[in-house]
C-alpha cells in the first residue's frame, strides 16, 4: 500500500481571519467599480446619446461619481493586492508550522495560494505604483510655473517612482528566491504539496478528451445532463432582464432616434403604442431586477440551510458526499457571501459620500446644480455602518467557514478540488473516488493503491 499524504484544513488564527475578512471590503470596492463601468459605459452613455444632454443636476451627479470611483479604484486595486500578499504570507507561516509538526497537509484550494506566491502580486503592485508616479511627475513639473511646492512634489514623485521600479525589478528578487526555497521545504515534508492547480485551458482540454472517450465507450455518465428547474429559472430571469431592457430602449428610440433629433410625434394610436412599449418595458425591467434580488436572497438562505444540515449530518455520521458538497467546501459560504454583498453596498455608499465633497469650481458648474450631489453626504452614517458590518461579517465568515470545512471534511473521503482538477466530475468520480486519502467517521485515515494528495491521481 502506497504512502498517502494526509489532508485537512489548516488552522486559522486571528490575524489571518482579519486579513481574510477585509476581502469583503476590497473585493466589494472592485465589484462597485465594475458595476459603475458597466452602467456608465453601456447604459448612461447610450441613454445620453439617445435622449440628449441629461438634466443639469443629473448630469453633474453622474460626472461627480468619478471622484468616488477613483477612491474605490485605490481601495480595490491597491487594497486587494496588498491583502492577497499578506494573506499568502500568513498562510505560508501556518504551513511551515504544520510541516514542522508533521500535521496533515492543507487541501489543494489552500495550497494553490502558496504555490502561486505572494511576490508576483507584490511586484505588480509596486511596479504599477512606480510607473504611475513616473507618469504623474512630468505633469507636476510641467505645470509648476515657478511654484516651488509643485517642483518639490514633482521631483519627489519622480524619485519615488524610480525607487519603486527598482524595488520591483531588483529588490524583490531575493524575496522570490526565498519563497521558492520555502516551497521546496514544504514539498519535502509533503511530497504532493505542489500538485494543486493547472492552467484552466489545459484542464478543460483534458476534460473534453475524457468526456469524448467516455461517450465513445458508451459510458452513461457522458450523456448530457438535463438542466434542473433552478438552472432553467436562472436562465429565464437573465434572459428576461435583457429582453426587458431592450424593450425600454426600443420605447425610447421610438420617441427620439438620436441625440440631436427632435422628438417624434405620432397619431393618437401611435402615441399610445409608444408610451405602452416604454411603460411595459420599464415595468418588466424593474420586475426582473426585483426577481433577481429575491432569487439571490433565496439562494443565500438555501445555501445556509444546506450548510447547517451538512454539519449536523457530519456530526451524526450520516453525511453523504454529493456534487454540491464538493463545490461548497472550496467556495465561499453563506456568511462570506452576505459579507461581500454588505461590502458592495457599503463601498457604493462610500463612493457617493466621497463624491459629495467635490468642488463646484473644479467641475466648472454652478453650485445650484449640486443639489443631488450634496445630498449624498447624508449617507455617511449608513456607509460607516455598512463597512463595519461587512468587516465583522467577513471575519466571522472566515472563522465559520474554516470550522464548517473541518466538520464536513472527514466525510469527503478525498480532496474534491484536486479531484476535479484531475478530470473528475464531482461526487464519486474517477478523479477522486477510491483514490488518495480516505477518512473514516472515527477520524482514522487510510490510503489506497495509487496514492493521492487527498484527492485525484496524477494529471
Amino acid at each position: 500500500m502506497a504512502t498517502v499524504t494526509r489532508v485537512a484544513p489548516a488552522p486559522m488564527g486571528p490575524a489571518l481571519a482579519i486579513v481574510v475578512g477585509v476581502a469583503a471590503l476590497t473585493r466589494g470596492a472592485l465589484i462597485v467599480v465594475g458595476l459603475w463601468l458597466f452602467v456608465g459605459v453601456f447604459i448612461m452613455v447610450g441613454v445620453e446619446e439617445i435622449l440628449g444632454t441629461l438634466p443639469g443636476a443629473v448630469d453633474v451627479a453622474a460626472r461627480a461619481t468619478v471622484v468616488g470611483l477613483g477612491v474605490l479604484v485605490l481601495v480595490g486595486g491597491v487594497g486587494e493586492t496588498a491583502r492577497v500578499v499578506v494573506e499568502r504570507a500568513l498562510r505560508l507561516r501556518t504551513a511551515r508550522r504544520l510541516a514542522a509538526a508533521g500535521a496533515p497537509m492543507p487541501p489543494a484550494v489552500e495550497r494553490a495560494q502558496l504555490v502561486r506566491g505572494a511576490v508576483g502580486p507584490l511586484r505588480v503592485l509596486v511596479g504599477v505604483l512606480g510607473g504611475s508616479s513616473l507618469l504623474v511627475a512630468p505633469f507636476l513639473l510641467g505645470f509648476a510655473d515657478g511654484d516651488a511646492n509643485l517642483v518639490i512634489a514633482g521631483i519627489a514623485t519622480l524619485v519615488a517612482g524610480l525607487l519603486l521600479l527598482l524595488l520591483a525589478i531588483v529588490a524583490l528578487a531575493p524575496v522570490s528566491r526565498w519563497w521558492r526555497a520555502e516551497l521546496e521545504r514544504l514539498e519535502r515534508a509533503w511530497p504532493r504539496f505542489r500538485r494543486t492547480d493547472e492552467p484552466i485551458g489545459a484542464r478543460m482540454t483534458r476534460e473534453r478528451r475524457v468526456h469524448v472517450a467516455k461517450a465513445k465507450a458508451g459510458d452513461p455518465s457522458a450523456r448530457p445532463r438535463r438542466r434542473s428547474a433552478v438552472q432553467r429559472l436562472d436562465a429565464a430571469l437573465a434572459s428576461g432582464t435583457v429582453v426587458a431592457f431592450l424593450i425600454v430602449v426600443l420605447g425610447v428610440f421610438l420617441r427620439q432616434q438620436c441625440r440631436r433629433c427632435e422628438p417624434v410625434r405620432y397619431d393618437p394610436w401611435g402615441e399610445s403604442l409608444v408610451d405602452g412599449v416604454a411603460t411595459i418595458g420599464l415595468v418588466l425591467f424593474v420586475g426582473a431586477i426585483v426577481l433577481l434580488v429575491l432569487r439571490g436572497i433565496a439562494s443565500i438562505v438555501a445555501q445556509a440551510v444546506r450548510e447547517v444540515l451538512a454539519a449536523r449530518a457530519a456530526q451524526a455520521g450520516t453525511l453523504r458526499r454529493s456534487a454540491w458538497l464538493d463545490r461548497a467546501v472550496v467556495s465561499a459560504t453563506s456568511v462570506e457571501v452576505v459579507a461581500l454583498v454588505v461590502g458592495v453596498l457599503g463601498m457604493a455608499a462610500t463612493g457617493l459620500v466621497v463624491a459629495s465633497g467635490v468642488d463646484a469650481d473644479v467641475m466648472g458648474e454652478p453650485e445650484d446644480r449640486f443639489v443631488v450631489v450634496r445630498g449624498w453626504a447624508s449617507l455617511e452614517p449608513l456607509a460607516g455602518a455598512l463597512l463595519a458590518a461587512a468587516f465583522v461579517l467577513g471575519v466571522v465568515g472566515a472563522l465559520t467557514t474554516r470550522a464548517w470545512r473541518s466538520v464536513v471534511w472527514t466525510d469527503l473521503r478525498g480532496d474534491p478540488w484536486r479531484g476535479r482538477l484531475d478530470g473528475g466530475e464531482g461526487s464519486g468520480s474517477h478523479g477522486d473516488a477510491g483514490v488518495g486519502m480516505g477518512v473514516g467517521h472515527d477520524g482514522d485515515r487510510h490510503g489506497s493503491d495509487g496514492g493521492g494528495d487527498g484527492g485525484g491521481g496524477d494529471s
